[in-house]
């Protein structure tokens, strides 16, 4: 009699196996699962290719002038910059070729552009940690007072569209 009820069970879990369906879940840029969905077979959709991509990261089009300061005092002048902001990171262009910092700006700028009606645009980390930014990450600053400051973080995140 004991063999029955573990007949049972077996029976009842295969049956529960075999009637679930795959899923594919939908995961953001953080890694956080956002949904599910499923197709006939369970198998993966792919939706992304790099030329299905619109828009740039970076904050200007062009590679721009610019200072940036370090905190232990050192500043460097009229190099050529561009501001990643998918990635939050500052890269610089030295002999042509495209460079990251190893030590971490304290804060930076870009000159305006000749000809242009673009302003002078400042950028500066060291905040306190507000949900996923740290102090690491680059906020504009839109006025700079002694009591109060106004920031604006700005990022672009890539995010995808189904069709079907």
């Amino acid at each position: 009699m004991k063999a029955f009820p573990r007949f049972l069970v077996l029976f009842l879990l295969i049956a529960t196996v075999a009637r679930a369906q795959t899923a594919t879940q939908l995961i953001n840029s953080d890694g956080k699962i956002v949904g599910a969905i499923s197709d006939i077979n369970g198998s993966v959709i792919t939706t992304i290719r790099s030329n299905d991509i619109q828009g740039k990261p970076y904050l200007r089009d062009e590679w721009n002038k610019g200072a940036v300061y370090f905190s232990k005092g050192k500043k460097y002048d009229s190099m050529w910059l561009q501001f990643d902001l998918l990635n939050n990171k500052l890269y610089f262009k030295r002999d042509g070729i495209i460079q990251q910092f190893i030590e971490q700006p304290e804060a930076f700028w870009f000159y305006p552009v000749a000809d242009s009606s673009q302003q002078l645009i400042f950028f500066r980390s060291g905040y306190p940690d507000q949900g996923a930014q740290n102090k690491s990450t680059y906020y504009e600053v839109l006025a700079d007072g002694n009591k109060m400051q106004l920031l604006r973080y700005r990022s672009v995140k890539i995010s995808e569209n189904y069709v079907y």
